[in-house]
């Protein structure tokens, strides 16, 4: 029993990257769900984006065109007088 165990003890210990190296070459199709479901949530996204306002995206002021002009005043305002 003696020679087994010097036997284990001699095998060298790997480092945290031989063994990250190791794990992806041996599970790297396991890893390609990342990215998969990655693309999966973004095509959802843009569709219930599209779905919901017809663009693919909120355009501010400056992608429709336009001005926003904003004021500050101390006094209020009757919005129907304005």
């Amino acid at each position: 029993m003696d020679a087994q165990e010097t036997e284990v003890s001699q095998v060298p210990k790997k480092s945290l990257k031989e063994k990250i190296l190791d794990f992806y070459e041996k599970q790297y199709k396991l890893l390609l769900i990342i990215p998969i479901l990655i693309l999966v949530l973004s095509l959802v996204q843009i569709g219930y984006q599209y779905a919901s306002t017809g663009d693919f995206m909120n355009r501010g002021v400056s992608l429709k065109g336009g001005i926003t002009v904003s004021f500050s005043l101390d006094q209020e305002v009757n919005v129907d007088e304005v």
